[in-house]
Order: C-alpha cells, then structure tokens, then sequence
C-alpha cells in the first residue's frame, strides 16, 4: 500500500477516521502496468478460493479440537 500511495495510485488518510481509497485521478501509465491478463486474473482467483477453503478446514480442526483451556484463553 504504501508504494500504490508513492506512485499515486491510492491516497491515504491517516487518523480515527483514516482509510485508504484509490486516487481521483490515478496515473494511467501506473495502472497498465498493474493490469493482469484474463489468465493470470484467473489464476489468482483459483489460488485465492483455494486459500479460503484451506483456511476454512483449518479453522475448523482448531476449533473441534481446542480444550476448554484453550477455548478460555
């Protein structure tokens, strides 16, 4: 993130309320460089859906799993 908000890409705001947001006029040039082809946007999201069903199993083991000291810490 804080290389996007070097080149421009976001803006960030700092503070109680601070969040990050993508910039009102990003540079185009930036941008295409960041861009993914449909088969690598693919690939991603395989990999992301299959990290959030490992995560879920896993999650799922510890909780079955857990003694009731655990579960109490």
């Amino acid at each position: 993130m804080a290389s996007l908000a070097e080149q421009g890409v976001v803006v960030r705001r700092r503070g109680r309320a601070g969040r990050t947001f993508v910039a009102d006029s990003p540079p185009m040039g930036i941008l295409a460089q960041l861009s993914a082809s449909p088969a690598e946007s693919q690939g991603v999201n395989r990999l992301v859906d299959r990290r959030l069903l490992f995560e879920c199993a896993v999650t799922h083991y510890a909780a079955v799993n857990a003694t009731a000291e655990q579960l109490m810490s």
